[in-house]
């Protein structure tokens, strides 16, 4: 194992991308173009991070019993294809469109815990800590793998930290699930939300 900086977010960068890209969708290659042709035009919510979809399965339900089923349910996850990988530039520039788009319901965000987990121990029974209260962005001399696995979960809530922004300028509802106990909200951008 090497010792390396761990990446954290550029806060230079603007937290909503290319305005003109978020509203009318440019510079989207063909097949991106496609996913955001076939987007509503009515009023939706979003589920990110959707994995099994539970969340907006149950919503999904209950607006069909109270005759809402012209709502319609957005669930992004890598799970359906690469064009629903938060870390693509294409997918956070379309999830920053929607919730620009005045027609957004709402926005539930679940970004994977894994690393972040506190049940992470040296105990000899469970996965070795990523990080620690000193380390929260990731601990020093970590393996590559486990390098790599810490800065794509950084690069995720450093994009779900820009959609909450965004929700928030937007005045649209949003959630952000994590375990209780998870070090993501220990997060500096998360916790100056």
């Amino acid at each position: 194992t090497t010792s390396r900086p761990v990446v954290t977010a550029d806060l230079s960068e603007d937290v909503l991308g290319d305005p003109e890209a978020c509203s009318t969708g440019g510079g989207l290659d063909a097949a991106a173009r496609r996913h955001v042709d076939g987007d509503p035009t009515g009023y939706f919510f979003l589920e990110i991070f959707a994995g099994s979809a539970r969340l907006s399965k149950s919503l999904e339900k209950q607006l069909t019993l109270i005759g809402k089923s012209d709502v319609k349910i957005i669930r992004i996850d890598v799970r359906n294809g690469a064009m629903d990988d938060i870390l693509r530039s294409e997918c956070f520039l379309r999830i920053q469109r929607l919730v620009n788009s005045g027609r957004c319901l709402g926005v539930w965000m679940a970004p994977p815990c894994s690393t972040w987990s506190t049940s992470r121990r040296n105990d000899g029974h469970r996965a070795t800590p990523l990080r620690s209260p000193d380390h929260v962005m990731g601990l020093p001399n970590l393996s590559d793998n486990d390098y790599m696995k810490v800065r794509e979960a950084n690069d995720m809530v450093d994009r779900s930290y820009k959609i909450a922004i965004n929700c928030i300028l937007n005045r649209v509802p949003f959630a952000i699930e994590n375990p209780f106990h998870s070090m993501i909200w220990d997060e500096g951008n998360l916790k100056s939300l």
